[in-house]
């Protein structure tokens, strides 16, 4: 399966999520309650003032947001220190 195909995969019978895993990532759909939540949730947890404190002076830091589709597929993105995405989405 090519990343467009599972970037387009829809949430079915899921009693959290809705849409589909592109959406669910970084959406900004109205109609979806969980639109972007991957995002919001990764960029909270690296803007806060832990996290924050912690790589003050350290200029290594990768965050990545990782999920596994069906039995093969990881999907991944990454996200600087700045809660913002770095680059597009990959395959692992």
């Amino acid at each position: 399966m090519k990343l467009k195909e599972i970037l387009g995969l829809k949430f079915e019978g899921d009693k959290y999520r809705s849409g589909t895993i592109r959406n669910w990532f970084d959406g900004n759909s109205r109609k979806s309650e969980n639109s972007g939540s991957v995002r919001e949730q990764l960029r909270s947890y690296i803007t806060g003032t832990t996290v924050q404190k912690e790589i003050a002076d350290k200029k290594d830091f990768r965050a990545f947001a990782v999920v596994i589709v069906g039995s093969r597929q990881i999907l991944m993105r990454e996200m600087g220190r700045d809660g913002e995405w770095v680059g597009g989405f990959q395959l692992a």
